[in-house]
């Protein structure tokens, strides 16, 4: 554990170093114990009105599109979303605002007692558990009125699950964490269904199985449910536009059109879920004016989903003429994969060179296999991870398909071979954390020295 400065408190980089050695009791799913630590510190997630957001994917660009309108309408509005790319300040947000590093440290100093405790008592608190509870303190610190809260993992255990919510949502479900969740879409649903109140709306895009496992439980609790398929009908207008796109969707009050900022046809019907979470927040008496919900949605932002960066060739390679598209996406499951595949292909983007690297609990050997047949070189990379998958597995896999592979030491590395070797278009693609390092490279920032495995 870090030590004090003369000061006789933390500095943030202490802070941080005391919150991710918690990394080192993995992942570990219950709600006993950040119950037990937000009671300590007087119940913060009372203070301010919530909605729950969980799903396999588009979970973050809902939470992110959601809050962006809350905003607009004049609400005071928190956000949590996971992981982060460059800095872990990204996680929590208030009115747009990343939480300030003294906020950070001085919350953790604020929780380390607590914790510490429970460490004591064997229970100690995982590091997702005390992200939890600082992103709940800091809500409350900073006089949220509504607060868009991702889950980390799944739902009914998630420690996000204390929560007393307005609104749940349940974007989509599909095979992911199944070492956590279970090994089909169903027992995935029932986890995700966890996070239903009786009584409390909820919204959701699932399909098949899934939608009825969701049924079944909003039955039993006799939960409202809206359903993007059903009661929300998306009518796709024009072909992407960059960054986003249009379209017209059809709801239960009639016929809406809505310009997206987020690229990607997937996005149509993450928006769908949010004109849906505001029309049930309406019927709750929440002013949401219709200006608010089309700029909300014309202005969110989710950075390392479908970003696509226009830089010079010597940003990457000194020396270098001429520009280079690089797209980043951190679509680190076979759902997301596909998107991007379909993505690339309404772009027409068939000759560009890949940098993938995964970590090695992902089902990567299929995200491989959507994307690598229509590049033209493939660059395999590690992540700045301890659960990186060793980039010379990808490139086994790639080289039956026939198709250059190299590997790399690590993302800046694989996008200036990139550069050198002609590529016009450059997509990077795989974990989240692989976006993160690939933004630092493209937009000039630093990536913060202390990086998780969470």
């Amino acid at each position: 554990m870090a030590s004090p400065n003369e000061s006789g408190g933390w500095t943030y980089e202490e802070a941080l170093a005391w919150l991710y050695g918690r990394q080192r009791l993995g992942i570990k799913l219950g709600l006993g114990k950040v119950e037990r630590l937000l009671a300590a510190v007087g119940n913060p997630q009372h203070a301010f009105s919530a909605i729950h957001v969980a799903g396999t994917n588009g979970k973050g660009s809902v939470t992110r599109m959601l809050a962006e309108v809350l905003r607009r309408a004049g609400h005071r509005t928190g956000a949590t979303t996971s992981p982060h790319l460059l800095t872990f300040t990204e996680r929590v947000e208030v009115d747009g605002a990343e939480i300030p590093q003294a906020d950070v440290t001085r919350i953790l100093q604020q929780l380390k007692p607590h914790a510490e405790e429970l460490d004591q008592a064997g229970e100690p608190p995982t590091f997702f558990e005390i992200v939890t509870c600082l992103a709940f303190l800091h809500f409350q610190q900073t006089g949220v009125a509504w607060a868009v809260v991702e889950t980390g993992l799944g739902g009914r255990l998630d420690a996000t699950n204390v929560l007393e919510p307005r609104l749940t949502i349940i974007t989509n479900v599909d095979l992911d964490h199944q070492e956590y969740l279970g090994e089909t879409v169903g027992e995935i649903a029932y986890e995700k269904a966890g996070i239903m109140k009786p009584g409390v709306p909820c919204i959701t895009a699932a399909r098949g199985e899934a939608l009825r496992v969701l049924k079944a439980q909003s039955h039993a609790l006799q939960v409202p449910m809206s359903i993007v398929g059903e009661d929300y009908h998306v009518v796709r207008t024009k072909a992407p536009a960059l960054p986003g796109s249009s379209m017209t969707l059809l709801r239960p009050t009639g016929e809406s059109h809505f310009e997206l900022s987020l690229a990607g046809a997937h996005q149509h019907e993450n928006a769908a879920v949010v004109v849906a979470a505001v029309d049930a927040l309406r019927l709750q008496g929440l002013a949401i004016p219709p200006a608010a919900l089309r700029e909300g949605l014309r202005n969110a932002r989710n950075p390392g989903r479908l970003q696509t960066f226009d830089i010079p060739l010597s940003q990457l390679a000194p020396g270098l003429p001429g520009t280079v598209q690089v797209l980043v996406d951190g679509a680190h499951n076979p759902a997301g994969a596909y998107a991007l595949r379909n993505h690339l292909r309404e772009r027409d983007w068939t000759a560009f060179d890949l940098v993938t690297g995964f970590c090695s609990d992902k089902d990567w050997e299929e995200m491989v296999e959507q994307w690598a047949p229509t590049a033209r070189r493939v660059w395999a990379v590690p992540v700045r991870n301890p659960r990186t998958l060793d980039p010379e597995h990808i490139a086994e896999a790639v080289r039956p398909m026939a198709v250059p592979v190299e590997t790399a030491p690590n993302a800046a590395a694989a996008l200036a071979a990139a550069a050198r070797s002609g590529a016009k278009q450059i997509v990077v693609a795989g974990s989240l954390f692989l976006a993160g390092e690939a933004i630092a490279v493209l937009s000039g920032r630093d990536l913060e020295a202390i990086r998780g495995s969470q």
